[in-house]
């Protein structure tokens, strides 16, 4: 698993290179075999989403780009993930557990890594997903 730890956390105001810096997290992005994405803090909208999430998950990279991180979870999870995101603004995690679903709507649970960074101005998130358990699927209507 990509070590998300190497981009300090950025900060507008101590920004300072960004071509170099985009490349940078897009390399992490492309070379990791786990899912990645990058998504916006603000909105919640995913900037970019490499080739093992969109295998994972069932969506093209066109369709992600259209998503929320909110689309990937279950609906009784979604009002969790929002008083999370509204109320610590944390923007970054290590090992925390959380359900995601997959276009066909089958869950499985993940344990994701995260880390605030500038991306194209923004700041976002570059979340690695990586898979708890394969065999444990849950079914859609959980």
């Amino acid at each position: 698993m990509p070590d998300l730890r190497q981009f300090p956390i950025r900060r507008p105001e101590l920004h300072t290179s960004p071509e170099r810096d985009i490349e940078e997290i897009l390399e992490v992005l492309r070379s990791s075999k786990e899912p990645m994405w990058i998504f916006d803090t603000q909105t919640l909208a995913f900037l970019e989403v490499n080739e093992p999430a969109r295998r994972r998950y069932g969506y093209t990279g066109e369709q992600f780009l259209k998503m929320t991180i909110l689309d990937i979870r279950p609906v009784k999870d979604v009002a969790h993930i929002l008083g999370d995101e509204l109320r610590d603004r944390k923007h970054s995690a290590d090992g925390e557990i959380w359900r995601h679903k997959t276009c066909s709507g089958n869950i499985f649970k993940v344990k994701i890594t995260s880390h605030e960074v500038v991306f194209m101005g923004r700041i976002a998130e570059i979340v690695t997903a990586e898979l708890v358990d394969p065999q444990s699927s849950e079914d859609s209507g959980v």
